[in-house]
């Protein structure tokens, strides 16, 4: 821990194989505060139902995954995820919802970017200590290899499409709450 963050000037690192078994890792990284903006206007999800949606979250180092438009997968480009989405639990756990959306409002129909499902879950969690511990919303910003995605949290109260730009495919994706059920994905297109 030390060689990761005092002696390296604080970047982090990976320490693996601790634990009584060895198979206990420890993943430090340098995050910046800046990026992570959390709103000024209440929400009303309990912390209960962001935990679940940390807990519900893939965080996985590998594959790096590409994000993208559905215009781009449309187009014959290789897409894994398709952004705009959003990501919430099932009830009762379904009033915090994050969402993975291009920095630029304007690049909705040609955004691609890369990210690791852990790197997700980094921003979600800093979302959720910084942003909903204190009833807020907020936004991570400049996320992914090009810095070119947003990671968004809120309550999960207003409709889905009414944030995205016409002719926009907005997907949502309904995590199970127990790690056991199917993913539930539909897409639709803002007007």
């Amino acid at each position: 821990m030390n060689q990761c963050v005092r002696d390296s000037g604080g970047q982090g690192g990976i320490v693996s194989g601790i634990g009584q078994s060895g198979s206990l890792g420890v993943i430090l990284r340098k995050n910046n505060p800046d990026d992570v903006q959390c709103n000024e206007e209440p929400q009303t999800y309990g912390r209960d139902a962001c935990a679940q949606l940390l807990l519900s979250l893939p965080a996985v180092v590998q594959p790096r995954r590409i994000f993208g438009a559905y215009a781009v997968r449309a187009a014959g480009q290789r897409v894994d995820e398709l952004i705009p989405s959003y990501y919430a639990n099932d009830p009762p756990y379904h009033q915090c919802r994050i969402g993975i959306w291009p920095m630029d409002e304007e690049e909705v129909m040609t955004i691609v970017d890369t990210a690791s499902w852990f790197e997700v879950w980094q921003a979600a969690t800093a979302l959720v200590g910084m942003c909903a511990r204190r009833g807020l919303s907020g936004d991570f910003l400049n996320f992914g290899t090009n810095r070119g995605l947003r990671i968004t949290l809120d309550d999960n109260s207003d409709p889905i499409l009414e944030n995205a730009p016409p002719g926009a495919n907005v997907t949502v994706v309904h995590l199970p709450v127990d790690g056991q059920g199917k993913k539930n994905e539909t897409t639709a297109v803002a007007k």
